[in-house]
């Protein structure tokens, strides 16, 4: 006995069971009739929110497909089996039997299930494992099952491998500067590495013309495919062979390594960076190497800028017509720019506003 009768006494079940005449013929075949029969012999609407068992016979593994549902909802024709549109797991859609290659990588330590538990368009991302190389990463499933795709690391590695030779097979010119024996100390082999490789590999150059070998770090696709070289010999960075310190040794004197960090021999005389120096009378200013180097540069533009002193806007050099530099002390002997030192000689002369055309032609000074 389940249920009470419209007099309030318990009804006994018919053998029958349910009246779903009014069902689909659809759903009328799949409905379940040994675990639907505790519901009597009542009549099963249309629009019923009842929910029942349902069984379908449609599995490609040949198992059984049971799930609980109301009457309302399987009446829609887009509410299907859960099993046959993929929405629940069985056997037949599990990633062990949809994607075998791909369940080759499936990560069972980490994951803590097996691929036969895991549907094959499961959205979640998941551990996997290359079994050769034994990279780990994670993706989703249902993109690795649609793409069918294996190990990232060693698709990549056969991708370029295809395409381009090694470093070794290329033989190309740069490869004399290949230093081999700092690339063996970080784990780099030849071998290994194709010619377009982005990775940083270290080089070493002898055409120093002071005997200082050049080490420096590039990736073979640069070397290789857009054939740059070294770039001490380019003059990108600072050697022995073309530093400030060798080029140009008088102005190399005024550089102040200590404020600047660093002696001349570590700057190219063609940097933009702006750096502090100091002549032998002790005055100080701030100046990029280029300005200083650059003879075709414009004396307006290469003026110094004087540090820890007043700079007056009202006095000129009587020599070149620039601004004069005050030393503090009231003073206003010292007047400097990129290539050369004027002493102010009549001083009182001075006192008057900066011509407004600084490149035109200087002062003669008074008798």
């Amino acid at each position: 006995y389940s249920e009470l009768c419209c007099c309030g006494q318990p009804r006994k079940q018919s053998s029958a069971g349910p009246n779903i005449s009014l069902l689909r013929p659809e759903l009328q075949r799949q409905w379940h009739h040994a675990k639907n029969q505790h519901l009597g012999d009542r009549q099963i609407t249309t629009g019923s929110n009842l929910r029942v068992w349902w069984t379908c016979n449609s599995c490609p593994s040949g198992l059984p497909h049971e799930w609980l549902a109301t009457v309302r909802d399987r009446q829609k024709t887009d509410h299907q089996c859960p099993y046959c549109t993929n929405n629940s797991l069985c056997q037949h859609n599990s990633l062990l039997t949809m994607a075998p290659a791909v369940a080759a990588f499936w990560d069972t330590a980490k994951n803590g299930l097996t691929p036969d538990l895991v549907m094959a368009g499961n959205h979640a991302r998941r551990h996997w494992l290359c079994p050769k190389c034994g990279h780990s990463w994670q993706a989703k499933v249902y993109t690795k099952v649609d793409g069918q795709s294996g190990c990232p690391k060693c698709s990549q590695t056969n991708k370029f491998w295809n395409r381009q030779p090694s470093l070794t097979q290329s033989q190309h010119p740069a490869m004399l500067e290949f230093d081999f024996e700092r690339n063996r100390r970080a784990g780099i082999d030849p071998g290994k590495i194709t010619a377009g490789s982005s990775k940083m590999v270290h080089w070493i150059c002898n055409h120093c013309p002071k005997g200082q070998p050049h080490l420096f770090v590039a990736r073979p696709q640069s070397r290789i495919a857009l054939n740059s070289g070294c770039p001490y010999c380019a003059s990108k960075k600072a050697c022995i062979c073309n530093s400030l310190q060798t080029s140009y040794p008088a102005l190399a004197a005024e550089y102040d390594a200590a404020r600047n960090g660093g002696g001349p021999e570590q700057v190219l005389p063609t940097s933009h960076k702006v750096a502090f120096w100091k002549d032998a009378s002790g005055h100080t200013w701030e100046q990029s190497p280029f300005q200083r180097t650059s003879p075709e540069r414009d004396r307006s533009k290469r003026a110094a800028i004087r540090l820890g002193s007043r700079t007056r806007p009202d006095l000129t050099c009587f020599d070149c017509g620039f601004v004069a530099i005050c030393n503090g002390s009231g003073s206003h002997d010292y007047c400097v720019y990129a290539d050369a030192v004027h002493s102010l000689r009549n001083k009182q002369a001075l006192l008057e506003p900066i011509p407004a055309n600084r490149n035109a032609t200087p002062r003669q000074t008074p008798a």
